[in-house]
């Protein structure tokens, strides 16, 4: 019976839990650099739209932090700078894995967008020095 108990427990984080995916091993990549600077996000065909929002440990905005998007399955890394409202927008294929680097801080986060015709997704982020 406990271990019914347990098992009945255990069952929604077993069926909800997300992949882990490991950050990818860059040494030796040759990435090629996409730079996207004053993107306005709008549908386009195949196209997918993350606004990455940087903030400080109080929940501020924090601007001119240098950020890429690192497009694991093709070797792309997408590069912008957060604006005046912590914000770095990027345009990138859809169905894809990404990683967000934030200045010298590796794969903060890892994304897998869907094939999609459009789509868009915001992520906050906490920057630390």
């Amino acid at each position: 019976m406990k271990i019914i108990a347990l098992v009945l427990l255990l069952l929604p984080f077993a069926l909800f839990a997300q992949n882990d995916i490991k950050p990818m091993k860059r040494k030796g990549v040759m990435f090629k650099l996409v730079q996207q600077r004053d993107i306005e996000l709008s549908p386009t065909t195949g196209k997918y739209g993350y606004t990455i929002v940087i903030k400080n440990s109080k929940g501020e905005a924090v601007s001119n932090v240098n950020v890429h998007l690192i497009d694991v399955d093709n070797k792309i890394k997408y590069q912008t700078v957060s604006n005046a409202n912590g914000e770095a927008k990027f345009l990138v294929d859809s169905g894809s894995t990404y990683e967000i680097d934030l200045e010298k801080q590796e794969a903060v986060k890892i994304l897998t967008t869907k094939r999609v015709k459009y789509g868009s997704e915001t992520v906050e982020l906490v920057y630390k020095k």
